[in-house]
């Protein structure tokens, strides 16, 4: 036990108020020294590297010694925990300290978000560009920058195409259709003579501009500014605070909102969960044991998503703002099929026979259409596009719905090499494979393909499953069913 705790327990029938400003909590504040270090970067979200650090520190340590003296009055004098041998004081001041680092942390992290514009070209291409109002519309100073940069590339045939779309990005409406393809927003902007070609790659959806429905322009979450204040103070100036460090808008009267929206994300969590249990014991009793083990896999999938991306899930499944060709469905996708490999071999029962399943490919399953392979380069994004030669033509009047899409990866090698950069693979969606390879590194990728148009009963589970919890949690929130727009 530390000498500052061993004197506290000595003199403790005899310790006052004044005790603690001269000598409890500043022993205490010291004795504590790496862990509010800590405990600050954690509060401020910042690193011991980085150039608010230190101010941060001093910050957390000012919030530190009215916590401490406030903790110490309850267990000194309110509660008189200190007669009590079994209430360790250390645990109990460890705790106050945590919870204060995850009370400035939640606030900084929560309460200060907000929703922002973002360009709906660079969403598709999984990337988050925020847009700056310009002139009535909305400037993407990335699709402004890069169109420059492509700009000396007249002579590449899909160099150009990129640069003249860029350029429709850079500065374009707000106002938007959605594309009945690909779902992406489409702005105003791009309508020629009242008729709009989808600009997306791997679309090319085209029409009257009357056909189109009307779409809200993508927007994202981001944190608002936060100011830091010159850190040339006296460091011993003891009217450092907060407020210091973080300039907010009205952090008291954001408390009772604060409060409100962690426990109605809370709430939504801890439906979602209940929904897809039930839905699940559903399945389990009534289904056809053809597709039992699919569904099964399929909630299973949405659950470790669930798991690893909460505040994404919570607003997949309880917003009622959705795209098809949101990241999140490739997510999931990827996740069943791998749950659905690791469960290799099974048994279903079809037509009466017991058909025995062992491979991914298997018709029966219905889940990819066979295995593509194609060339491609590094983008300067670090992007690898799908370049898939097979093309889907389906529906009641065959209509071609352009390359097939990326269903599961298999390999990428880099053809300078031979090796495998696999590795290199930070994720990808059903149309691009997103990396930190070099730009320009020629590579061949191998993948499971799947109609571009979600035909395949492995797509048809997920849509299925996903509008079935979102029409049940829908009801358990507004007591009603939900409006499916037309």
């Amino acid at each position: 036990m530390s000498e500052v705790f061993e004197r506290i327990k000595r003199e403790a029938s005899e310790i006052d108020e004044s005790d603690l400003d001269s000598w409890v909590v500043p022993s205490l504040m010291e004795y504590y020294d790496a862990k509010l270090r800590y405990l600050a970067g954690h509060a401020y979200s910042v690193r011991s590297s980085d150039g608010g650090f230190q101010l941060a520190v001093r910050a957390f340590k000012e919030q530190c010694k009215a916590e401490l003296n406030s903790a110490l009055h309850t267990y000194f004098f309110q509660k008189e925990y200190w007669r009590d041998e079994s209430r360790s004081l250390n645990a109990y001041l460890r705790v106050v300290l945590q919870r204060l680092s995850s009370r400035i942390h939640w606030s900084n992290s929560t309460a200060l978000k907000t929703r922002k514009l973002i360009c709906p070209l660079c969403k598709s291409k999984n990337q988050k560009q925020f847009l700056v109002p310009e002139d009535g519309k909305l400037r993407c100073n990335y699709c402004t920058k890069y169109s420059e940069y492509l700009a000396d590339e007249s002579d590449n045939i899909v160099m150009r195409q990129e640069h003249d779309i860029r350029v429709a990005f850079s500065i374009h409406s707000k106002t938007g259709l959605r594309c009945p393809g690909c779902m992406n927003f489409i702005p105003k902007s791009l309508i020629r003579n009242d008729f709009l070609i989808c600009p997306y790659d791997n679309c090319g959806e085209f029409g009257s501009a009357d056909e189109f429905l009307e779409m809200a322009h993508p927007m994202s979450v981001t944190t608002r500014s936060i100011a830091y204040l010159d850190a040339s103070f006296d460091s011993e100036d003891s009217s450092f605070s907060l407020a210091d460090v973080i300039k907010a808008d009205s952090l008291d009267t954001n408390a009772h909102s604060l409060v409100e929206a962690k426990s109605d994300f809370s709430y939504k969590l801890s439906l979602i969960k209940e929904v897809i249990g039930a839905q699940k014991k559903k399945v389990s009793r009534s289904s056809f044991n053809s597709t039992k083990v699919q569904k099964l896999l399929m909630y299973d999938a949405i659950s470790e998503m669930v798991e690893e991306m909460p505040e994404d899930m919570v607003r997949y499944l309880c917003h009622r703002k959705h795209s098809s060709s949101d990241p999140l469905q490739a997510k999931i996708f990827q996740k069943y099929a791998s749950l659905l490999e690791n469960y290799l071999p099974f048994t279903m029962e079809k037509g009466g026979k017991k058909i025995d399943i062992v491979s991914l490919t298997a018709p029966e399953l219905s889940l990819f259409t066979g295995i593509s392979k194609y060339d491609s380069k590094v983008t300067a994004d670090g992007s690898i596009p799908n370049e898939t030669k097979e093309e889907y033509i389906g529906g009641r009047k065959y209509v071609n719905h352009g390359p097939c899409f990326i269903g599961k990866l298999i390999s990428v090698v880099n053809k300078n090499t031979g090796e495998s950069v696999m590795d290199n693979v930070k994720e990808y969606t059903f149309s691009k494979i997103s990396t930190d390879l070099e730009p320009d590194t020629p590579v061949e990728v191998t993948h499971f393909r799947i109609p571009s148009h979600y035909e395949m009963k492995g797509m048809v589970f997920l849509q299925r499953i996903r509008r079935q919890l979102v029409d049940s949690i829908y009801f358990r929130l507004h007591k009603k069913k939900r409006e499916v727009s037309k």
